[in-house]
């Protein structure tokens, strides 16, 4: 076995070679270093919601464009169908808590009192069946506790909550990763701001409603006969042929409508494809490096084969070495992923731990991991090298035979997935700046959105007058449901057989002014007060723009507008109301339009300052209305984000890999360029030959690229009602780019070749 794997000989070989061992060791461990940091997030997706007990057993009640519900609906199907156990109406809302003379905005789920029996949530203190069994008990978490009481036990404190004292009852540990986020208090359902809509019966839509079937009960089979109870009993939006929908929980993440948290499976498959393939650039340049190195290998090989060691000692030889490179790489990639936490945690937009993804099993999943790549990774290299004669070696036609075939397949593939990362990316970030410059029907620039608390109605009017008297206010609105919040659902019942799903906005006499939409038609109502409509509702209910009504309730229009964008590009324009009213009527938001020729910043900080004046140290907030469209499309920056970077880091192991193997490559062709420089060629000469063929390879791999990328990104951009052309400077930019790197990661070693001493090399 003295001809088998020797630890020594490796080590002298790579001290000899150590831009070889640099590039293999820090491409190896910068690729791993990415896989581990997706692998950690992948893991932490696909295990949401996976940790409560009874989460086979629940199910969201949602209709087909929705996934809100009436309160009233889970005690009605509770009463009618026996499979359900319990149900739990959930929702997610921002309180007001007073602190002495101080106020600060908290996160409260006000939840039925069965919440913490069917979904698995840890109570550090308090019993679960008791602690939201009245309306003035509340549950606090522990982490929110501290930052009230200190150390001092919160059991049994009073808070103020929106002019409420509520009790602690109890206190929570925060959730496990899912669709709850962790909030700072949860009480009950009957705290609601909505509580006028509990009442309400059926016709109100303003909660998640979950129910738990019993233990061996078929819910979902019992879904068409719970949409035609809900019906029955008065809620008008299965009144036609909607679809109801019983979502298991353990989908919701992933496949449902996100209130709070959600995942989006697209991403991951991305993120999960692309550390794939940066692993696979990493075993690429692992094999391009050692085919190339094996005619300085060869040698030594050779006399360990004429010294009695087999064809399979030398194999499995060069296997361990390959295992041990990949072992080293992997630790330094653990040392080096539990740094990039943080930044890997931002670009994914949620905490990532290495730390905590860390177990027996993933332990033993990731020694296995290396065991094979290092297997894998090994087995090409060993087949070339063990597979020759000796004196095949020592007459030198081994190099001869091994220095073009699988180095330029590699490379070809490397550069077509990079080509192809080019072009998505180039693709995303067009459609997203069109997506964000995109004429959304009305005026986002310049328009200040404040959330304001509802009790600042009685304050409006000195309000108005203190907003208007700043320099550059150019108009001011009391609003409820605007544009860029996405409005509220309102589907009108008056003809069964036609319902017209709108979506509502409300606001006073100047909110159509402020928003800028654009008129179609005024239809000089008697009243500043009145119903308008877009024009997607006017098509809807089959008018012309000169129509004085609509609906079967015969209800007058007061002026038609423009179609204006209250969604993003993936879903088409709706039809719409807007409600004029009233200057007195409750409200939820302050619109501020203001002038672009005063500082919009200073304009915006006197806006902001002059509110918190009127709220009474209520919080609130304040953003201009085209930051919050840009939150729109928070998941495609993210994805544009995490693809792009990652694209950056495939062009870099790429260009590591070329870089190495034209060093070598090139050493191979030395005593060729000598000859061909004594025969005549010029050093211009000697390095178009030399960065030709790399460019070549280059080229092929662009012409794999290009359909592949189109395709690619003709499905995504399918998702989108606007969107651009791809067009084929796309292509050509990525193809550049790809160009560009290549030919300034080749050309410093092609003039040294170029440029060197051909009787060097001839004497070599």
């Amino acid at each position: 076995m003295k001809h088998a794997f020797n630890l020594k000989f490796f080590l002298r070989f790579l001290n000899r070679h150590r831009l070889y061992t640099a590039i293999n060791v820090f491409g190896f461990s910068v690729s791993l270093m990415f896989v581990i940091l997706i692998a950690a997030y992948v893991a932490k997706e696909l295990s949401a919601d996976r940790h409560h007990v009874n989460g086979d057993r629940i199910y969201r009640f949602e209709h087909q464009d929705f996934a809100y519900s009436a309160y009233a609906a889970g005690r009605v199907l509770q009463d009618r169908f026996p499979e359900i156990e319990s149900y739990c109406v959930v929702s997610y809302e921002n309180k007001t808590l007073r602190i002495g003379e101080e106020y600060m905005q908290v996160a409260v789920d006000c939840v039925d009192s069965s919440f913490f029996h069917m979904f698995t949530i840890e109570l550090e203190q308090g019993d679960p069946r008791h602690v939201l069994a009245t309306r003035d008990g509340v549950v606090i978490n522990s982490k929110f506790a501290k930052t009230l009481f200190g150390e001092e036990s919160p059991m049994g404190k009073v808070l103020d909550i929106d002019d409420r004292q509520l009790t602690v009852t109890g206190v929570f540990a925060d959730f496990p990763y899912g669709i709850f986020r962790t909030p700072q208090l949860i009480t009950s359902i009957f705290n609601t701001d909505n509580l006028w809509c509990i009442e309400s019966y059926m016709d109100c839509h303003s909660w998640e409603l979950f129910l738990m079937a019993r233990r061996n009960a078929d819910l979902p089979a019992k879904t068409e006969s719970i949409r035609q109870c809900i019906k029955e009993t008065g809620d008008y939006a299965f009144s036609h042929d909607e679809k109801a929908i019983l979502r298991p929980m353990k989908d919701i993440f992933f496949d449902g409508f996100h209130f709070q948290n959600g995942g989006n499976k697209k991403f991951v498959l991305i993120l999960a494809v692309v550390g794939l393939l940066i692993l696979v650039f990493a075993v690429i340049n692992y094999i391009n490096l050692s085919v190339a190195q094996t005619g300085f290998r060869a040698r030594e090989m050779a006399m360990r084969r004429m010294l009695g060691g087999t064809r399979r000692q030398l194999y499995s030889s060069i296997v361990a070495e390959s295992i041990l490179l990949c072992l080293f790489s992997f630790v330094l990639a653990l040392l080096f992923s539990m740094a990039a936490e943080n930044a890997f945690g931002w670009l994914v937009r949620t905490d990532v731990s290495v730390r905590e993804a860390i177990d027996p099993y993933t332990a033993a999943g990731g020694l296995l991991f290396i065991l094979l790549l290092g297997i894998v990774s090994g087995s090409i290299p060993a087949a070339l090298i063990s597979s020759y004669r000796p004196i095949e070696v020592m007459k030198g036609t081994f190099r001869q035979k091994t220095k073009m075939v699988y180095s330029k397949i590699l490379i070809v593939f490397q550069y077509f997935i990079t080509i192809a990362l080019i072009g998505c990316t180039l693709v995303m970030i067009r459609q997203i700046r069109f997506m964000l410059r995109f004429d959304m029907g009305y005026g986002t620039e310049a328009l200040i959105q404040a959330d304001v608390p509802g009790n600042l109605m009685s304050s409006y009017a000195p309000l108005r007058n203190d907003l208007m008297t700043i320099g550059g206010v150019e108009s001011v609105s009391l609003a409820t449901f605007t544009p860029s919040s996405g409005g509220n659902n309102d589907t009108d019942p008056s003809d069964p057989d036609h319902p017209i799903s709108y979506q509502v906005f409300m606001g006073d006499t100047a909110f159509i002014r402020t928003c800028g939409f654009e008129i179609v038609r005024d239809n000089d109502a008697r009243t500043d007060q009145g119903t308008w409509l877009n024009e997607e509702a006017i098509r809807a209910n089959g008018l012309t723009v000169d129509a004085d009504e609509f609906s079967k309730n015969h209800i007058p229009i007061a002026g038609v507008l423009r179609d204006f964008r209250f969604r993003d590009l993936s879903q088409p324009v709706g039809p719409a109301k807007v409600y004029v009213v009233g200057d007195d009527n409750y409200c939820m938001n302050v619109l501020v339009r203001i002038s672009t020729a005063n500082d919009p910043a200073l304009t915006f900080q006197q806006v902001s300052q002059t509110i918190e004046k009127h709220t009474d140290g209520r919080p609130f907030s304040c953003h201009f209305t085209d930051q919050l469209i840009r939150d729109w499309y928070e998941n495609q920056l993210r994805t544009a984000n995490a693809v792009g970077y990652l694209t950056l880091i495939a062009i870099l192991i790429a260009a590591l890999g070329l870089l190495a193997m034209s060093t070598y490559y090139i050493r191979q062709r030395s005593q060729e360029i000598a000859m061909r420089k004594v025969y005549g060629s010029t050093n211009a000469e000697v390095l178009r030959l030399l960065i030709a063929g790399f460019m070549k390879m280059v080229a092929v791999g662009f012409v794999l690229a290009v359909p592949v990328t189109w395709y690619i990104m003709r499905e995504w951009l399918s998702a989108y009602t606007e969107r651009i052309a791809i067009g084929w400077l796309t292509f050509a930019a990525a193809g550049l780019t790809a160009a560009a790197i290549a030919l300034l990661t080749v050309y410093w070693q092609s003039c040294r070749a170029a440029n060197a001493n051909p009787v060097d090399s001839v004497k070599k």
